[in-house]
């Protein structure tokens, strides 16, 4: 049984005794440093980023990346019924922590799921699968003494663009790990400034990342060149350690929006929602500040075709309450809330995706064992975009289907819902028919 440290985000810390939460701490501690830009002001273009190709690391193999044939046609099913579970023959070693966002859907219907491969030293790598839960190939990039991955997001060209960070000689790096639609390593780009967060989305050839700067604790948004790492420009939110800007999300427009938690309490609660409008330009255009009892992080956030914004968010670590608040996106005024999930005495919630259909949301929700052992159950909560709980529907998830308790939940390029469940080598993958 494995016994080592969690795939960590570089940019959150989880606590894994008391279920996923946010720390909000630094690697090397909260800092309190005042310098840097104040709220609201805009910093250009810093030097050009040199993008750092990569080799593969000569203890890894890399297997094909190709798909072969192309799908016939889409799974067909009763709405919501099971189209296929497995547990993956992922190469040894390989760790995928489902708490983060590393799965993403290709336009061939392959699966990219991002993780690393454990050992001394550790090594970044994209494994690839069919729809079936066939593993297909693996891409990985140079080892390091320690490697965290936060987040895998599939490019408008199909590319794959990683958000990763490396520990090496004591120094943490963050960095874009850039992979062309067939799996190819295409280069590995350094960031400068580094952002520490959760927030991360793409606009075109840049990557935006919201979180704080590592160096002040400002809470702070940031554009980067996907080929090179330059920063384009950045933004101040607030003064340090007020505000922990943690979702992003980026219109096709290139409006930004930002979410976060604000005003902690005594308990290291947030009681405020905090919410942010930028243009493409990095210029905020409206802030806005939501008063909500204590909870514990957001933990999704999208924009909804009827014009609001949508905010998923985890009571503190004594209550676990699931709720779901809905902002204009105008203004960030509040337009409705629902409460999705409560804990009981056998039972713990939790949810972290908010998947946008043409009616309704789709948001699985996860219930686990006391203390977030195992995975217990799942089931999806369809909310109309006004705010009324439309159905609950279980899904039909094996018991305890992996040694871990999270998930990450995808639509396929069918509209089926892709489930991914576990950390190490036991991941099981179920789709379901939409």
């Amino acid at each position: 049984m494995h016994h080592r440290r969690p795939l960590l985000a570089p940019f959150l810390v989880v606590s894994l005794a008391c279920g996923p939460g946010v720390l909000d701490g630094d690697t090397e501690g909260s800092s309190t440093s005042t310098g840097g830009p104040g709220p609201g002001s805009s910093s250009g273009t810093e030097g050009p980023g040199e993008p750092t190709t990569t080799a593969d690391p000569p203890t890894t193999t890399t297997l094909p990346t190709t798909s072969g044939d192309e799908p016939s046609g889409c799974p067909e099913g009763q709405p919501w019924s099971s189209l296929g579970s497995s547990v993956l023959s992922v190469p040894e070693g390989f760790a995928a922590g489902t708490y983060a966002d590393n799965m993403v859907v290709m336009a061939d219907g392959r699966i990219a799921v991002a993780g690393v491969i454990e050992g001394m030293p550790e090594v970044p790598a994209v494994l690839f699968l069919s729809p079936a839960g066939e593993v297909l190939g693996m891409t990985t990039a140079e080892p390091s003494e320690a490697v965290a991955v936060s987040a895998l997001r599939r490019a408008a060209d199909d590319s794959l663009v990683l958000w990763m960070a490396r520990f090496e000689s004591m120094t943490l790096t963050a960095s874009l790990l850039h992979l062309a639609p067939d799996g190819s390593l295409l280069g590995e780009a350094p960031l400068a400034p580094m952002v520490n967060g959760a927030g991360f989305a793409l606009a075109d050839d840049t990557a935006v990342i919201a979180g704080r700067d590592r160096l002040t604790a400002i809470p702070t948004v940031a554009k980067f060149a996907i080929e090179t790492g330059a920063m384009g420009w950045s933004v101040a939110l607030d003064e340090p350690d007020v505000v922990v800007p943690s979702e992003v999300v980026v219109t096709p427009e290139g409006d930004i929006f930002v979410a976060g938690g604000g005003d902690r309490d005594v308990d290291a609660n947030f009681t405020v929602v905090r919410l942010w409008k930028i243009g493409g330009d990095g210029q905020i255009e409206w802030a806005n500040s939501l008063a909500r009892p204590p909870f514990g992080l957001i933990t999704a956030f999208e924009r909804l075709p009827s014009g609001q914004l949508a905010v998923l968010r985890r009571g503190p670590d004594d209550d676990q309450t699931i709720e779901l608040l809905a902002v204009d996106a105008a203004d960030g005024s509040p337009a409705w809330e629902l409460p999705l999930a409560a804990p009981d005495a056998s039972e713990e919630p939790y949810a972290r995706a908010l998947l946008v259909d043409a009616d309704a949301l789709s948001i699985p929700v996860m219930r686990s064992e006391p203390e977030f052992s195992a995975l217990r159950s799942i089931a999806v909560q369809r909310v109309s975009f006004g705010g009324q709980l439309l159905e609950v529907v279980p899904l039909e998830v094996p018991a305890r289907p992996s040694r871990g308790w999270t998930t990450v939940s995808v639509r396929g390029n069918c509209d089926e819902l892709v489930i991914l469940s576990g950390e190490f080598e036991e991941l099981w993958l179920g789709s379901f028919a939409p």
